[in-house]
């Protein structure tokens, strides 16, 4: 886990908020989303065909805030970050997240 945030790190700046530039590179796209839209099964289609568009055998979900340790660990026991690949289906993504 702690080798995805040190790559994290390197795109973006987890101390900086939006509107205001968070990538450390401005990248050719993003695209931010509301986390209600994660549940959906367009999110998961989207991913997927992300994956295949760019060759990718994987996706890596990683939610930034609250910060992952802090936060999300010392309440929930378990860290913001799931990874899914082109074989999986949305129930993979949904127990993740749940």
């Amino acid at each position: 886990m702690f080798s995805e945030m040190e790559t994290i790190d390197t795109v973006v700046d987890r101390q900086a908020s939006l509107p205001h530039q968070v990538f450390r590179q401005r990248p050719a796209a993003f695209h931010v989303i509301d986390l209600d839209q994660v549940w959906s099964e367009e999110f998961f289609r989207d991913a997927q065909g992300l994956m295949a568009t760019v060759g990718d055998a994987s996706f890596t979900f990683i939610v930034l805030r609250p910060d992952s340790v802090e936060s999300f660990h010392a309440h929930f026991g378990k860290f913001p970050i799931l990874q899914f690949g082109q074989g999986d289906r949305p129930e993979t993504l949904h127990a993740g997240l749940a």
